[in-house]
């Protein structure tokens, strides 16, 4: 699997200029003129993978179903204005009981990921979304500085799911 952020693709690309032998695409185009914007995710043609259909008003956004779980992957590029905040935690919690892979570039430079925790000089935006991730038990996996000091492209994992194994207890995916 390849996940693009920040593709800067508009619908004048055709699919067959970012065709990758042996990949499945799936793509969502700036519909701005905005710099960035734009997502794709490759998928092994050996692997099962289907676009689910997902009702959000967030950015570049969508949802494929990969195996046993889901994937959904957004810019986010650009939160600007209650109603792009209030989108984003709204799909963080509408597939919050699944189990789901979340790429994306959300821009918030103010929350350190090692402590789950976040700066005297946060906004209100980044203290509810950080609240949210906590609330929907979601787990971090980029922990490096991405661009300066700041982590902006975040790898959320949430597992719902628990096998027992003849060790002990596994997670599972």
């Amino acid at each position: 699997m390849v996940a693009i952020t920040e593709s800067w693709s508009t619908n004048n690309i055709l699919n067959s200029e970012l065709h990758l032998y042996g990949y499945q695409m799936f793509r969502r185009d700036r519909n701005t003129d905005n710099r960035g914007e734009g997502v794709f995710l490759y998928a092994r043609d050996s692997v099962k993978a289907t676009e689910v259909h997902l009702e959000s008003g967030f950015g570049e956004t969508f949802c494929v179903r990969l195996v046993s779980y889901l994937l959904v992957l957004s810019t986010g590029l650009q939160i600007v204005g209650q109603d792009s905040h209030k989108n984003l935690l709204e799909l963080l919690t509408k597939v919050s009981d699944k189990q789901v892979l979340i790429l994306g570039d959300f821009n918030y430079p103010d929350i350190d990921w090692c402590t789950y925790t976040v700066s005297a000089a946060a906004s209100r935006d980044c203290c509810e979304f950080i609240n949210t991730i906590e609330d929907c038990f979601y787990t971090e996996h980029v922990l490096c500085p991405t661009r300066d000091n700041a982590i902006f492209g975040f790898s959320f994992v949430k597992r719902t799911r628990f096998s027992q194994s003849a060790a002990g207890y596994q997670q599972s995916w």
